[in-house]
């Protein structure tokens, strides 16, 4: 029963995003699209905004979580495909919420999973550190990627995707050859 009254509750507060601005969501509204009591809103969330954290939590970060049935283009390309199907929903929130605050929510996510893409080259500790560093930095600029390719309304095909994506892609596989000291740099 809980998660299916989070669910309803979210999926409310999700279409009400798509109509009106989020901060001009009332507890009001939502107990009336979803014909439930104020106090079963309470009993589960504090106020909007920590149904917007479940949702991304429970919507978002899965997909934002690497396959490792997958490969790196299938992952990418499935993170594109999701945003597609939420885009107005997404576009709400991006448009209105902090960046940073965002960020918060799934930057660990992402970051995660480039540590398990490239978790098979990873042998040594000093490796670790390294790639992890790299995975970090990479993590976050991902995820402003895809706020703003939300936010400025972008729409790529696969082909641009993926050719969008190349580089960082290059670039973690360059840390990595820099970590094991594969890397020569010349004068």
């Amino acid at each position: 029963m809980c998660y299916t009254t989070k669910r309803r509750i979210a999926d409310c507060v999700k279409n009400l995003a798509i109509r009106k601005e989020i901060r001009k969501i009332t507890i009001s509204d939502i107990m009336n699209e979803t014909h439930m009591s104020r106090q079963s809103f309470y009993y589960y969330f504090k106020d909007i905004y920590d149904v917007l954290e479940w949702i991304v939590t429970n919507d978002l970060v899965p997909v934002l979580e690497y396959d490792e049935e997958k490969d790196f283009e299938s992952w990418i390309l499935n993170i594109f495909k999701e945003i597609e199907v939420q885009r107005a929903f997404l576009e709400r929130v991006i448009g209105e919420l902090p960046w940073n605050t965002i960020i918060t929510y799934v930057k660990h996510p992402v970051e995660r999973s480039f540590m398990k893409f490239y978790s098979a080259n990873i042998s040594k500790l000093t490796f670790q550190k390294k790639i992890a560093h790299g995975c970090e930095y990479f993590a976050e600029t991902f995820c402003y990627y895809l706020m703003d390719y939300v936010a400025s309304r972008k729409k790529y095909n696969e082909i641009e995707i993926l050719s969008n994506l190349e580089s960082v892609k290059l670039m973690l596989t360059h840390v990595i050859k820099e970590a094991r000291g594969n890397v020569v740099y010349s004068a």
